[in-house]
């Protein structure tokens, strides 16, 4: 109905426009030149060519607008995404980014994240096309992965390389990514986790894995991905796996 509705209003501009073209060439009067007549008929066609502008104007849409990232948006060591919305990375940048809203696209752009990306709301959203860095953990507790997909549905993850750095003395490797969601694709992606660390005081760190699917995750893809576990901290550490499934259901490795 919508569209029947422009389309007449289109027709009715251009009826308006053209009646006042027939009045200008005609009757023509003898002695008139062919000059004065085209003149007449160019003036009236960029009228009608005006109205047409006019109406094409009025009937677009809103643009297709995208968020540009770069280091000035980082706050505190913190890059937080909490609106819908399409996000793209300008520049490399230090920072944890946060995603906290569903229906988000963070688009890379190949550059690279130094920190980590953490997505605790983000379901129907895509990270795509990028590189992540964490720096090496230490303290000897168990590093948060270097993306970390946590009470989300269908969320997606292509083309993006984790590479983590292996931890300090006494302190576990970190999981390159680790998945707690429902329906979620990871594609066309390189995880690389970290070592664990050499013991020094109270215990070697064990390797982190490549990609961890916990009991709350289900009907996950994992395809065309590298995943290598990290080594374990000297010969007591435990080295880490490409997947570890912790009870996950309906996993599907292609």
């Amino acid at each position: 109905m919508k569209q029947w509705i422009r389309i007449s209003f289109a027709v009715s501009m251009l009826a308006l426009a053209i009646t006042p073209l027939c009045a200008t060439v005609a009757p023509i009067i003898s002695g008139q030149s062919l000059w004065w007549i085209v003149k007449r008929i160019g003036l009236s066609v960029d009228a009608i060519e005006s109205k047409v502008d006019l109406i094409d104007t009025t009937t677009t849409g809103a643009s297709c607008g995208v968020v540009e990232l770069g280091q000035s948006s980082v706050m505190g060591g913190m890059l937080g995404i909490s609106t819908a919305g399409s996000y793209c990375l300008k520049e490399d940048i230090t920072a944890d980014i946060t995603i906290g809203s569903s229906c988000v696209l963070l688009d890379m752009n190949g550059r690279c994240v130094t920190g980590t990306i953490t997505v605790s709301s983000g379901s129907f959203s895509v990270i795509k096309n990028g590189f992540v860095n964490p720096p090496a953990p230490s303290g000897g507790a168990a590093p948060p992965a270097g993306i970390d997909v946590a009470g989300v549905f269908k969320f997606f993850i292509d083309n993006v390389t984790v590479l983590c750095v292996d931890s300090a003395s006494d302190t576990p490797g970190r999981h390159a990514i680790q998945v707690v969601g429902d329906d979620v694709q990871v594609r066309h992606s390189t995880f690389i986790a970290g070592a664990g660390g050499a013991f020094v005081s109270t215990s070697a760190g064990d390797g982190g894995s490549g990609i961890v699917l916990t009991t709350d995750a289900s009907d996950v893809l994992v395809a065309n991905c590298v995943l290598i576990g990290g080594d374990g901290g000297d010969v007591t550490g435990d080295g880490g796996h490409g997947i570890e499934i912790v009870g996950a259901d309906n996993v599907l490795i292609d």
